[in-house]
């Protein structure tokens, strides 16, 4: 065998050349990603996706439910509003005299036109389009046929009012729908219903209308949206809507449910609850609410306050009910024939106290002398709408000279103070001044005030006070009156309309 050649290494020369070796370059970016997997084989491969597709469905199942807590949500805050507008139904008699004629003669030849398309349409070039026209103007017919049933009861309303405007409209856009002379008619009656609709004058009797547009013009949805509609004593509501269970007139001290929805009671004042669910961002809508005027006076002035309350979350978490502090309205009404209504957006006050929600009861209703009697005062912690801060309210129940206190039991949304220290009520004698820091004892004299300290409590928030009287030997057939007033607590005393009085009627058992 030939031997390999082996070229020497003299003294002092340089090493050998060693055979160059080319090293593979491995591709940069997304190729050299996807080289890299390649080499990892397939149980890698698995691995990595169930690893993905875990925390994918992690995530996907708990950010929801972290969202309806209130977390991990970077949309806007929803913000609903709400403006109120007034419109009153009640027409003069001599509006209410021409409306008649002009209606009568609008239905007249509506169904002249109509009988003459009806006539035509077999012959019409384009035939959808005149079936469609007779369509319409067969509902305008029906519509001005209900408003004149609605005009022969004595008022004129929104329904009807937008008749007459789709009236005017149509017959500008088909001079044939009515004669000339009947669309002057139209008109002019029609700015004359205008005028006495929307001036906001009012008597006693009248019916009025309020429109209540709210919008959700937040990023995200409002759940349980509440719009509540306070009505001044000398309003009686008569219909609403959306009707019952969406909205419904609650109790003084009833809280608004879907379940129990109560109906419109019929009774002056109180405040309409309609609960609009969950809305979403952009979705708007109108309430409807028509009462009528009860006694009133020249100059009078009324004021209807509307606020809304929400839930941050729509799912089953849900946290505190809540108002929109700027988001509250005030409208305010002037009785006469120069009436005016104004409307105001201000502040709500979560914590204030609507004097309107104050119910007395006596236990017995009608006792007789000398047998005691339980005295009940509850209200509810509402928005009061005006300007200003924050306030703590004091409920006064002053007690007659006829009835002497016992003992008092105070409760917190229907749960009893049991603790003396948390005990935020007193009967100082009749001299005695009260302080928050002393407070009085149940003192048995006779009469005297019960002051109770209702103090920041969160909306919706309901107080119960109970006290054990005993009545003085009054011959059968008195009237002992208790009053109950709510003031804030700064105020030495409570505005007239603040109070509530119960009449209790001493009379003999039957027998």
């Amino acid at each position: 065998m030939a031997e390999r050649f082996t070229p020497e290494v003299e003294s002092g020369s340089r090493e050998p050349i060693k055979p160059l070796r080319i090293k593979d370059e491995e591709p940069g970016g997304l190729l050299g990603f996807l080289v890299w997997w390649r080499k990892r084989g397939g149980v890698f491969w698995w691995t990595t996706i169930l690893v993905v597709l875990t925390i994918g469905t992690t995530v996907g199942v708990l950010v929801p439910v972290a969202r309806t807590m209130g977390h991990f949500d970077f949309r806007p805050e929803p913000d609903v509003t709400a403006k109120a507008e007034v419109y009153n139904a009640t027409v003069s008699p001599a509006v209410l005299d021409a409306l008649k004629g002009v209606i009568a003669d609008v239905a007249t030849d509506l169904d002249e036109t109509i009988e003459t398309k009806e006539d035509s349409l077999e012959t019409a070039p384009n035939q959808g389009e005149a079936r469609a026209s007779l369509k319409e103007l067969r509902n305008l017919k029906e519509a001005i046929e209900e408003a004149a049933t609605e005009v022969d009861e004595g008022v004129v309303p929104p329904v009807a009012f937008d008749t007459l405007n789709r009236a005017i409209e149509a017959a500008e856009a088909d001079n044939e729908i009515v004669s000339p002379m009947v669309f002057d008619a139209l008109k002019n009656v029609t700015e004359d219903v205008t005028i006495e609709v929307t001036g906001a004058s009012f008597s006693p009797g009248d019916r009025l209308f309020f429109t209540i547009a709210h919008e959700n013009i937040g990023g995200s949805e409002a759940g349980a949206v509440t719009v509540n509609i306070h009505l001044p004593d000398e309003l009686t509501a008569t219909s609403v809507q959306p009707g019952t269970p969406a909205c419904s007139q609650a109790g003084k001290l009833e809280r608004f449910a879907g379940k129990t929805a109560g109906e419109i009671t019929g009774e002056p004042g109180g405040t309409m609850k309609c609960l609009l669910g969950t809305r979403v961002a952009q979705a708007r809508g109108d309430i409807i609410l028509e009462a009528e005027v009860g006694d009133v006076a020249e100059g009078d002035t009324l004021d209807v306050n509307v606020w809304l309350t929400s839930y941050r979350t729509v799912e089953s978490v849900a946290k505190d009910e809540f108002t929109w502090k700027n988001n509250c309205t005030s409208l305010t009404l002037v009785a006469g024939s120069g009436g005016t209504s104004t409307a105001n957006t201000l502040e709500c006050s979560m914590l204030g106290l609507i004097a309107q929600s104050i119910v007395v009861k006596s236990e017995p209703a009608s006792p007789a002398p000398g047998e005691p009697i339980t005295i009940t005062t509850s209200f509810e912690n509402l928005p009061v709408v005006e300007e200003g801060e924050e306030e703590s309210i004091v409920i006064d129940i002053r007690l007659p000279n006829e009835l002497t206190a016992n003992t008092l039991q105070q409760y917190n949304d229907d749960k009893a103070i049991t603790e003396e220290e948390d005990v935020t009520c007193s009967h100082p004698s009749q001299l005695e001044e009260f302080t928050r820091e002393a407070k009085g004892q149940i003192t048995n004299v006779p009469g005297g005030t019960l002051t109770c300290v209702v103090g920041s409590r969160s909306q919706g928030a309901e107080g119960r006070v109970r006290l054990n009287t005993s009545v003085a030997n009054v011959a059968s057939g008195s009237t002992i009156n208790v009053d109950v007033c709510a003031r804030r607590e700064q105020d030495a005393t409570a505005a007239p309309g603040n109070c509530r009085e119960l009449a209790v009627l001493v009379q003999e058992p039957e027998q």
